[in-house]
């Protein structure tokens, strides 16, 4: 049997660098555990600014998937 991967961090990269000069996106993976989740993402621009977002998603189980 597989064991579940209910860890707390799902993504970190503090190496990531998006360009503001175009729309950007990255694609990361959850654990195994559903309910809501706080998305929290932090940088620093390349002017010396520090910035930060959070967002709350919702993480369910889809059948069809699985």
């Amino acid at each position: 049997p597989r064991i579940p991967d209910l860890h707390s961090t799902i993504y970190w990269n503090p190496s990531l660098r998006l360009h503001s000069a175009a729309a950007s996106s990255f694609n990361f993976s959850t654990g195994d555990d559903i309910g809501p989740i706080r998305i929290v993402v932090r940088g620093i621009t390349t002017d010396g600014h520090q910035f930060s977002a959070e967002q709350v998603i919702e993480v369910g189980f889809d059948p069809v998937r699985n």
